[in-house]
């Protein structure tokens, strides 16, 4: 009977954590500014950014009001337009983005 109550026990302490982890969604848009350095001279015919300058937060709304505009961003590079999953790709306040994939649909002359 001893073994009955423990294995019941076990289950039920079980049963109780998979319901209480759980992600919670996020809800809400966060903005940033700061330079972007290209692997050329100018954004119409780079194919990355090689470096970020004074990156940060310039608006927030839901969840990312916890973030106070001016904090400093953390981006990834280098990062190229056309690349496949970037971990990481930015982080600010305990949130981190991780880029699935990116694609350039227009780059035009050469500006």
């Amino acid at each position: 009977m001893k073994t009955f109550f423990k294995l019941a026990s076990i289950v039920a302490v079980t049963a109780a954590l998979v319901q209480t982890i759980q992600a919670t969604p996020i809800v809400g848009n966060i903005g940033f500014t700061g330079r972007a350095t290209y692997d050329t001279g100018s954004a119409g015919t780079a194919t990355g950014v090689v470096g970020w300058t004074n990156s940060i937060v310039n608006g927030t709304t839901g969840n990312f009001t916890t973030v106070a505009n001016g904090t400093s961003v953390a981006f990834a590079a280098p990062w190229s337009f056309n690349s496949g999953a970037v971990a990481n790709f930015w982080s600010v306040g305990g949130f981190t983005f991780n880029l699935l994939s990116s694609w350039i649909t227009y780059q035009g002359n050469g500006l």
